[in-house]
């Protein structure tokens, strides 16, 4: 393992890189001086595509592999779980590999451990590592790097393996992370103004798809409808085909199905949010938020199931109905187009929340 580095960059409690909108534990490098504060090889910044990064071009194409290496991030707060999010185009065969390196408990590096190999045109995989009964300080859980043993990180590099087929080049537009701990309480943003409204988002159920898949598709559905809103129209089950993880043989997988999304152009990435507040401002904001929920039988009124250990929906707006406030949901798993909209509770939706999150705006 490598000892630690002294190149640390330091982050107050709330960032701002390029405009996007972070929480504390979030990074999300875009643009020309973001690049510049980490270290690039074989790459250079894109004619077409101004603020990303390409392979260099040799005579007859371009150079096979190029690398982006983060410099060394340090959270806010300490973490025991990172999950990745990139946003790269990949044109023919090309494709990107993203690896984190994490200081655990601030002793020893990790080394670059693999959280995706994705490619729109390529068999797209997370590697999984269960460590926990090897001894070792970390797992690959999917698209999660967790720290384990009650220990806990505040530093880590993210880079970029982008990989051409010699005639196409990945483009690299977006990478970074969110880094949390779901048993620390994290101040939570101010309740913004303008949230109690309701956007328009198309509606899509998961259960009139294939029947083959339709029980494992709610994430690429939300993101579906996210997309169409975006005017982005594609077929639900063509969005889960590019979403899908042939590693763990998942549709769910949080980065990937971001990942899909940025290859289209959008700015896309994984969250955590420590309070709905978060989300309210977003819808504020017009962008409608993907989030990942999971609650057992009868705590969530109005679900179209009863009980889910790990669910997909998407949040489009808020309203106070009897005094009560409820959240407005385009939820997947109804059994029909014409059902998908619902109002839960706010406070029992807020229960069931885990606190992550898909973003999904025009870049």
């Amino acid at each position: 393992m490598q000892k630690r580095s002294v190149l640390t960059l330091f982050f107050l409690f709330i960032l701002v890189f390029s405009g996007t909108l972070v929480q504390a534990n979030f990074l999300f490098l875009e643009g020309e001086e973001d690049w510049l504060a980490g270290e690039m090889e074989g790459l250079v910044f894109s004619e077409n595509y101004p603020g990303s990064l390409e392979l260099k071009k040799e005579e007859d194409g371009y150079v096979e592999e190029g690398i982006y290496t983060s410099p060394v991030i340090t959270t806010t707060y300490p973490f025991t779980s990172m999950v990745p999010s990139w946003n790269v185009k990949t044109p023919g065969d090309s494709y990107v590999i993203v690896e984190v390196d994490v200081l655990i408990a601030g002793e020893e590096w990790s080394g670059w451990q693999v959280l995706g190999i994705w490619g729109k045109n390529t068999e797209s995989r997370s590697i999984s590592l269960s460590s926990w009964n090897e001894g070792y300080a970390y797992r690959i859980n999917i698209d999660i790097f967790e720290v384990l043993h009650d220990d806990k990180a505040q530093d880590y590099k993210i880079r970029a393996i982008l990989i051409g087929d010699g005639e196409n080049t990945p483009v690299l537009q977006g990478l970074g992370g969110t880094a949390y701990d779901r048993d620390e309480l994290y101040p939570a943003r101010e309740k913004p103004e303008g949230y109690l409204r309701e956007l328009d988002v198309p509606q899509r159920s998961q259960m009139v798809e294939d029947p083959a898949i339709r029980g494992r598709i709610c994430s690429p559905v939300a993101l579906a409808m996210v997309l169409e809103k975006l005017s982005t129209d594609m077929p639900s089950a063509e969005v889960a085909q590019y979403s899908h993880d042939d590693g763990a043989r998942i549709y769910g997988n949080w980065s990937f199905n971001v990942a899909f999304a940025g290859s289209l152009g959008y700015r896309a990435y994984v969250d955590y949010y420590p309070s709905l507040n978060e989300i309210k401002e977003q819808i504020a904001r017009g962008v409608p938020v993907i989030t990942s929920i999971r609650f057992g039988s009868g705590e969530l009124d109005n679900s179209p199931i009863d009980s889910t250990g790990g669910h997909l929906v998407l949040v489009v707006g808020f309203k106070e109905k009897d005094g009560e406030l409820y959240a407005i949901v385009n939820d997947p798993a109804a059994p029909d187009n014409e059902t998908v909209r619902r109002l839960y509770r706010a406070d029992q939706f807020e229960e069931a929340w885990i606190g992550i999150v898909y973003i999904i705006e025009e870049r």
